[in-house]
């Protein structure tokens, strides 16, 4: 069965809307017509190049029409793709790399420099692509134009791609501080499509601003829907408030998820004139976001529904009613499509009315597992994925996020792994113990908190420039602490554990001055 594979996704929407824009990057707009039988001419000299089904391609690269050429076209072959966040160090890409088995490496030219040292530890990739303007500076590098223009082809190849094939890997942080390979399947990323098709529809009229990392879910859950709709895509190498606002005023956007960091910089715009946002219709976003932050931020979109949402990589798009964006901030609404959630409690029973539980989640985004781990503790007998969230329901059946059994920060829409940090930070000489915590922040909405022992205090100076050289190297920016308190001694559980509730109230005096600065202070 290959009803929702992404490749046939494209070909349906260039048989339906050929000479209608897909997609503007920078100066170049695709129609679909031109943009799916430029995927062909690229899935044709993948396989000339010997890449086949099942194959991995591994993607480093902000974001540019070259990466979605290469989601296409080795979705349109059977290929899975990995994509990987650009802020990962050269020691995490390499891990992920040989971790997925890629067999094809593909570069932004902007990230070309560290080819050579993600290179010389992994295992030599069967192709090395590099995506973007400018030749590249080694024989063995492929430039993403050249292979395209090597292929004589532009029919779409005749490859059998089911809907229960993995079409990506994605790696998201665990509690356990090693990155989770989130495997997806076709049918997971069109149904993810489908679904926002289902609660927020766009058609040919809309246009979408996409400004998040395709490094994410983000593909799925709204490119794809924008596939669907026939629907223009305007994408962003990378977000800048400013260029922000000018573009959707320019291409009079109506659609955008926008993290709240990029709101509340978009806020202090020096290009926000009045009327500027006026096309947009809907905002989708997510994350902590306090009351007077949520009111400051509806104010620059004065025509803007605004769509608080929740979800995770491994499955799930809720929606919240955007009457309930401004009235109340702990609800995440209900699932969009054919998802469903529920919260259970941590003796087996369905939790009652207003009665915090684990929020577990069931339907056709859920992901089909974690390559290479024990899918046991995250999913039950009856197939629902237990998220390590913790939410309840209120009688009119919204869900409330209600915080985290997992010990993770959430910190400017990036999964940060408390254990991961800690692990890192132990690694410094002088280092006697270490514990990391979120603490609530105006732009980051949780920012990354340190609190060390040190074996000797008076080597205090010594050892805070150590950690912050140390995790320039070992940790990407995101991952790193915003502060680093120096303490006596942490508090502890009875059982041995680190009091992290305690240890949170005691670090309340950090941030508490800050105000919701631009810039993340």
């Amino acid at each position: 069965m290959s009803y929702l594979n992404c490749g046939r996704l494209l070909r349906l929407a260039a048989d339906r809307n050929g000479p209608r824009p897909f997609l503007t990057f920078g100066a170049r707009t695709w129609t679909y017509a031109q943009f799916h039988q430029t995927v062909n001419r690229l899935a044709n000299s993948l396989l000339a190049s010997g890449v086949k089904s099942g194959d991995r391609v591994a993607i480093l690269s902000h974001n540019s029409d070259g990466v979605l050429l290469v989601l296409f076209a080795a979705a349109r072959i059977g290929a899975v793709t990995v994509p990987l966040n650009t802020m990962l160090t050269n020691d995490e890409a390499v891990d992920l790399v040989v971790r997925s088995k890629a067999s094809v490496l593909a570069v932004g030219s902007g990230l070309s420099g560290r080819l050579d040292g993600i290179l010389e530890r992994v295992p030599r990739p069967r192709l090395v692509l590099q995506l973007g303007e400018g030749r590249p500076e080694s024989p063995d590098v492929v430039s993403l134009d050249e292979l395209i223009a090597a292929s004589i082809a532009s029919d779409e190849p005749h490859i059998a791609v089911a809907d229960e094939d993995l079409a990506t890997i994605i790696f998201t942080s665990g509690s356990t501080g090693t990155p989770k390979a989130t495997a997806k399947t076709h049918a997971n990323l069109g149904w993810s499509a489908v679904n926002l098709q289902l609660a927020e529809p766009r058609d040919r009229r809309s246009v979408e601003l996409f400004a998040i990392p395709l490094s994410g879910i983000g593909f799925a859950n709204f490119i794809l829907a924008d596939v669907l709709a026939g629907a223009h895509v305007v994408l962003m190498a990378k977000f800048d408030a400013d260029e922000a606002v000018r573009l959707i005023e320019h291409h009079r956007v109506t659609h955008a998820f926008l993290a709240p960091t990029m709101l509340l910089s978009m806020a202090g715009s020096p290009e926000l004139r009045d009327g500027a946002l006026r096309s947009v219709v809907a905002v989708d976003t997510a994350y902590e976001m306090s009351p007077e932050q949520r009111r400051s931020v509806a104010e620059c979109f004065p025509a803007a529904d605004f769509v608080y949402g929740y979800g995770s990589t491994e499955g799930l798009l809720n929606r919240t009613p955007p009457d309930r964006f401004l009235t109340d901030p702990t609800c995440v609404g209900r699932p969009a499509g054919l998802d469903e959630t529920r919260v259970m409690t941590a003796d087996g029973r369905l939790a009652a009315t207003d009665e915090v539980g684990e929020i577990e989640l069931y339907g056709p985004t859920r992901m089909a597992g974690y390559l290479g781990q024990d899918d046991a503790e995250v999913f039950t007998g009856d197939g629902w994925y237990r998220t390590g969230d913790l939410g309840s329901m209120d009688e009119d059946g919204m869900l409330h996020f209600r915080g985290r059994i997992k010990d993770m920060i959430k910190s400017g829409g990036y999964n940060v792994a408390a254990a991961e940090v800690e692990s890192a930070i132990g690694e410094v000489d002088g280092v006697r113990a270490v514990a990391v915590v979120g603490r609530s922040h105006p732009y980051w909405g949780e920012a990354v908190v340190a609190a060390v022992v040190l074996e000797t205090e008076a080597e205090a100076d010594k050892t805070r420039r150590a950690i912050t050289d140390h995790l320039s190297q070992r940790l990407s920016a995101y991952k790193r602490p915003k502060h680093v308190e120096m303490v006596t001694d942490l508090p502890y559980s009875p059982s041995g554990k680190v009091a992290k509730g305690v240890l949170v109230a005691a670090l309340a005096h950090v941030f508490a001055d800050e105000g919701a600065r631009s810039d993340g202070g």
